[in-house]
């Protein structure tokens, strides 16, 4: 998942960088409202600025949609993962101090089986070795619970984010088809005009 988030950060950022070009190139279509412009292009010069304001708007919701993204997917997928590592962590260093002081109280209980100590000695050394080997039990019960608990959550996590995802994709490409739709009229008496006045310098 981490993964995950990296390469949406790096997507979103190149995104940004097609937005900004975007926005360069379209500020050149919207310049034919200078009087320059329009001597040279004559009645198209304010649709082809129009259009250009319009994919320049675009753009804007492009960025957006991007910044939504970044947020939702890369920026909560990374705060959550690093959470989730902080208390794993944790919880590993805990199983680990457990492990070793049961292997600790059982050198301790073999070593008075074996060295000839008094049964009393023995018997709270056994008792030791009972006790860590109870904390060890609960530390590992702890961190795979917590470890399982983590998967089932990283599950959702990639469903919510991923569906948040298409949403955005959907409403950003379902605004840029509404936005292009007003000009749809215009480009096509546009295109009917380019064409006749074609067909006037070919004769």
């Amino acid at each position: 998942m981490s993964q995950l988030a990296i390469q949406c950060s790096k997507y979103c950022s190149k995104g940004v960088k097609h937005v900004e070009l975007g926005r360069r190139f379209f500020a050149l279509w919207q310049d034919l409202k200078n009087d320059d412009w329009r001597g040279r292009m004559g009645a198209a010069a304010p649709l082809i600025a129009s259009v250009g304001e319009t994919l320049d708007e675009l753009e804007s919701y492009h960025e957006g949609m991007l910044t939504a993204l970044e947020n939702a997917f890369s920026g909560h997928m990374t705060d959550f993962i690093a959470k989730g590592m902080s208390t794993a962590r944790r919880l590993k260093q805990t199983h680990q101090q457990a492990s070793d002081d049961l292997g600790a109280a059982l050198d301790k209980y073999l070593q008075s089986k074996t060295g000839g100590t008094e049964g009393a000695t023995t018997d709270a050394f056994a008792k030791d070795v009972v006790d860590k080997r109870i904390k060890y039990e609960l530390a590992r019960f702890d961190l795979i619970g917590e470890l399982n608990q983590q998967a089932t959550k990283k599950r959702l996590q990639l469903c919510d984010r991923v569906c948040s995802a298409v949403y955005g994709f959907l409403g950003y490409h379902h605004t840029c088809h509404s936005t292009l739709a007003v000009l749809e009229t215009g480009i096509a008496d546009l295109s009917q005009s380019a064409t006749k006045a074609r067909r006037l310098l070919d004769k």
